[in-house]
């Protein structure tokens, strides 16, 4: 008798072992992870490349056991989250797609933004002793990021209603008047293969974008393009004008976070993991967080807990890539000059 009772104390340990232990619950955990500086992404001809800018990534945790859970209750660091139908609906395989996906339209978006930018504010500013700036590339159409329904991931739209478009914002604001009038949507993927869209349906799209030359010439490891996420869109442009218009900024090290939008303004996006981001860049002891403006006055209980944490680092909110070029200028007057 005392030895099914041991047995069954001992299966039961076991089973509560494995539930806390090995058995992974339905939440989700984002925690402090890394800076990375941009130099190690882009690499200019004849031209020195900024070494002063930093990305900042965050490590996730898709499923955690109930332990991990219990654990995270505890830490501020981290974020904790339940997981949606949207997470649940994809297969790691998705999620390695997406990251790709992301990372290789913020990187060429990057490189866009920053040197029409560039160019431009050589122009205005009279900087006759930088050499010349200029980029060719063109514009390939929507690349599927996520859809419910009739799309896969990484199809790519050149066309909407046989409708071509030379830039993302225009397809852009085009696709959502069909959706608000209702209106028939009828895509077509660079394969030449057609989709009529006839129900309610969720998407999310990314611009895609072929760049062809660059003046000065850049080269891109396209190793790093294996990391996914688009969050480092704003500080990589921003270290990016920084090389071309060679401004020295000696030791300084500047971190940021925020995706570059390709809008007129290249508004500066919010991201997540922002609270952990900040964490990150105090551990790295980085002499500025550069983030967007939304974080400035958000009610999200993470960014409360961001500018809690202002004491610790210099954080600069910024609305688009001008403002982000007016601070850095700021920054440099104050130590450099």
């Amino acid at each position: 008798m005392k030895n099914k009772r041991l047995k069954f104390v001992l299966i039961f340990l076991y089973i509560a072992v494995a539930v806390l232990f090995v058995l992974p619950s339905n939440f989700q955990a984002i925690t402090p992870g890394n800076v990375t500086n941009v130099d190690t992404v882009f690499e200019l001809k004849d031209t020195e490349t900024s070494d002063n800018f930093f990305t900042v990534s965050v490590i996730s945790y898709f499923r955690v056991t109930h332990f991990q859970k219990f654990l995270a209750t505890f830490d501020k660091r981290i974020d904790l989250s339940k997981r949606t139908e949207y997470d649940e609906s994809l297969s790691f395989s998705d999620t390695v797609k997406q990251g790709k996906i992301s990372k290789e339209s913020s990187i060429n978006s990057s490189i866009i933004a920053a040197y029409e930018f560039s160019r431009k504010y050589q122009e205005e500013n009279h900087l006759t002793h930088i050499d010349p700036i200029s980029i060719d590339y063109v514009y390939q159409g929507f690349i599927t990021y996520y859809a419910t329904n009739y799309l896969n991931i990484g199809d790519i739209i050149v066309k909407i209603n046989n409708q071509s478009f030379s830039d993302y914002a225009t397809q852009l604001e085009y696709l959502r008047s069909l959706i608000q009038t209702k209106d028939t949507i009828l895509f077509t993927l660079d394969d030449g293969k057609m989709i009529e869209i006839k129900e309610s349906t969720s998407f999310i799209f990314y611009p895609k974008y072929l760049i062809e030359k660059t003046i000065p010439q850049l080269e891109v490891q396209k190793a790093l393009l294996a990391s996914g996420g688009p969050s480092g869109g704003m500080i990589q442009t921003l270290s990016l004008v920084a090389s071309l218009l060679k401004l020295n900024l000696q030791d300084l090290k500047i971190a940021g976070t925020g995706t570059i939008e390709m809008d007129a303004n290249y508004t500066i996006g919010q991201i997540g993991g922002i609270l952990q981001k900040t964490h990150t860049v105090i551990k790295n002891k980085m002499d500025y967080f550069i983030v967007p403006d939304y974080y400035r006055t958000s009610l999200d209980i993470e960014a409360i807990e961001m500018r809690k944490l202002s004491d610790k680092i210099k954080i600069i909110y910024v609305t688009n890539l001008e403002e982000a070029m007016e601070r850095l200028v700021d920054i440099y007057e104050e130590h450099i000059l």
